[in-house]
């Protein structure tokens, strides 16, 4: 038989095992850390597949599941903007020395961050619509009101970007504009080697 387990859809383990004998079980601890990269909403999935003996019983015990939240790769600070006095928002792009001095993109998008687009190997986490669009050149480019949006990590796998909101209700209150980072690599043609967890500004009163 066969005991997987899921999250997010994303099968994160699997174990197998042979014939049950009779009065005969088999006990396994997993007690390894598994990280799924898998976009939201997430649900705990375990199943069991086995072939069926008489007077054969298998159970399936779980205990001591914990579900933790990737580290935030993007961040920003504060989460919300006042549509009517504008501010600033500052980003905080971390993925880790891993990337150091590879390239990175910041994506925005008012249509949200799930299902994404998947780019194989990974899948950008955001709903690519019109604001992309609209605002792809002046991310490339890091023209007002995105800052650093586009550039070179850091040793550390950082970046500081921000976004400028001016004042006079630009934006409508209430909307929200959600961001997904990619990393690529120049010295393999810019192929997109990693993505990140996706963040969102609210726009108030």
């Amino acid at each position: 038989g066969r005991l997987n387990v899921k999250i997010g859809g994303q099968l994160i383990h699997t174990h197998s095992f042979g014939p049950i004998t009779a009065y005969g079980s088999i006990y396994k601890t997993m007690s390894t850390t598994y990280t799924c990269t898998a976009s939201g909403p997430y649900e705990l999935f375990i199943s069991i597949y086995r072939q069926e003996y008489s007077n054969t019983c298998v159970e399936v015990c779980v205990d001591n599941v914990s579900l933790k939240p990737q580290t935030q790769s993007l961040a920003v600070t504060p989460n919300d903007l006042s549509a009517s006095a504008g501010g600033l928002a500052n980003f905080t792009f971390d993925v880790g020395p891993t990337y150091a001095g590879k390239g990175y993109i910041i994506f925005a998008s008012m249509s949200g961050s799930y299902p994404g687009l998947p780019v194989p190997p990974v899948t950008i986490h955001l709903n690519w619509d019109f604001i992309t669009d609209l605002t792809l050149s002046m991310v490339i480019g890091n023209a007002f009101p995105f800052g650093a949006f586009h550039g070179t990590l850091d040793a550390q796998g950082k970046a500081l970007p921000t976004f400028t909101l001016p004042g006079g209700n630009m934006v409508p209150a209430s909307a929200a504009l959600y961001f997904g980072g990619i990393v690529y690599d120049p010295a393999i043609g810019n192929a997109i080697i990693h993505s990140t967890l996706p963040s969102y500004l609210l726009f108030t009163p």
